[in-house]
Parts: structure tokens; sequence; C-alpha cells
């Protein structure tokens, strides 16, 4: 639990430097302690007990048993703790739970997919290259720059942030409740309101208007209510003009020149 107090704020920095060219000085202290904490009292224990307990299937310390170990960590206890590293270290930053869960989506799958490549490879090099009495630190190395990737992977912002507008947003209308409207100060304004009914286009109309479906009820304002009202009302323009009945412009009439001759001459 002490290493990872010390190795985790340091792999914190360590990308920091490699990434952003960031000194001592700037570093995200805030950052590098969450790292600390989260590698000290939270992945140390999983991963100890983990080791612990596949330590009983796994006695033998040979290239064939450390590559099985390797592949059957990378299908039952890589996903798991990865998914935790980025749910946990969400959490410490202070992100709501749906973020949260939007970051173990868009993240775990990639990482995912280099921790399969990257550890099965780190045991063969560690059973082919390195003597016996190096291979605790060689591991120890591996961890080092896993966890580096592992800051790297964290750092990048999520794809999707329609969860962080929300919050963003429902923070925003909590407080917002508070907010007292001074209505001497809402200035007037003209809204156009175009009608959907087919066969009818707006009118002049002044006053409040009450939509209700494809129906427009104006309910107009007296000169006297103006003056007297502090609330500035709404002038709502729109044009119409009348239409003509179909079926009584068909059935009329139409009287020609000649009709017209003939009558004259019966008067």
């Amino acid at each position: 639990m002490l290493s990872y107090a010390v190795i985790w704020p340091t792999c914190s920095i360590v990308q920091e430097y490699l990434e952003k060219g960031t000194t001592l000085e700037n570093a995200n202290w805030g950052r590098a302690a969450r790292f600390g904490v989260f590698g000290t009292f939270f992945m140390a224990p999983v991963f100890y007990g983990w080791l612990k307990y596949s330590s009983r299937f796994f006695t033998r310390k040979d290239l064939i048993t450390a590559m099985t170990r390797a592949l059957i960590e990378q299908v039952s206890y890589s996903p798991l703790a990865m998914a935790y590293f980025f749910f946990g270290m969400s959490l410490l930053e202070g992100k709501p739970y749906k973020v949260c869960v939007n970051e173990v989506r868009e993240k775990l799958w990639p990482t995912y997919k280099v921790g399969v490549v990257f550890w099965p490879t780190a045991q063969t090099l560690n059973f082919y290259f390195i003597s016996e009495r190096n291979r605790i630190v060689f591991v120890s190395a591996a961890s080092f720059v896993w966890t580096v990737y592992l800051a790297h992977m964290k750092a990048k912002e999520q794809k999707n942030k329609s969860f962080l507008f929300e919050s963003q947003l429902q923070a925003t209308s909590i407080s917002n409740k508070n907010v007292e409207i001074d209505s001497n100060k809402l200035i007037p304004v003209v809204v156009e309101i175009q009608s959907d009914l087919k066969d009818q286009k707006p009118i002049d109309v002044e006053g409040d208007v009450e939509v209700s479906g494809n129906t427009m009820k104006p309910e107009l304002v007296s000169d006297e209510h103006k003056k007297n009202s502090s609330v500035p009302h709404v002038i709502v323009e729109t044009r119409s003009e009348p239409t003509m009945d179909k079926k009584e412009h068909i059935n009329t009439p139409v009287k020609s020149s000649s009709d017209s001759a003939v009558d004259k001459k019966t008067d």
C-alpha cells in the first residue's frame, strides 16, 4: 500500500510532463492526490486480494504458467479493475453518476485492447530475457508504465458530453429557482405567430394571444388597462386575408353579356 501511495501520484505527474511538458510547479497536485488516495486505499487492496486468491491456482513458476495467468487476468480481473478505476476516479472528481458511467463506457474498451497486448507481452519478456532475481523489479516497472497509460486515458475528455450538459443544466435550474423577476424591467416584444390553418392567414391583432392547438384566440387589451398595468403587454402582429367559399363560387351563376341584353328587352 505504501508503494502505491508513491507510485500512483508519480505516474500522474509523469503523464502530465510527457504530454504537456508540465513542470512540478505547474503540475495538477489535486489530480496527483486523487491518484494517491485511489491507488492506496482502493486499488492496492483489490490487487493484493486478487494476487492472494489467484496464487492458489498458479503454484508453478514457469513461462506457460505466467502466460496462462496473464491471459486469465485479461478476461477476468483486468476488465473489472479498469472499470473500477475509471468509475472510482470520476467519483473522486465529484462528477455525477451518469457521467461516471459514461466515462467507463467510452474508455474501457480502448484501454482493454491495449492491456490485452501489453501484459502478455510483458510477462513473456520477463521470463525469456529477465533473470529471476530481477523479475519483480521488471514487473514493477511494467506496472509503472501501465499506470502512466491509465493516467493518459483518464485525462482524455469524454466524447459524449450530453450527460455533463444535463448535470450542468440541472445545477443551473436549481440555482435559478430563487431568482425574482422585476416586471418593471421587462421589455415589450413583437411576436409573430403564423397560423397553421390552411384556409386562413393571420390577422392584425393587439393583445394577449392564447394558442390552443391550431386555434388562436386573441384577447384584446384596452387602452385603460395598458395605462394602469405595470406589466408591458405583448403585441402580436399577424396578417389575414378573407377567403371565399369554393362551393358558393362554383354554384353562383355567371351572366353573360347576351343574357343582360335579353333582360333589358324584357323590361
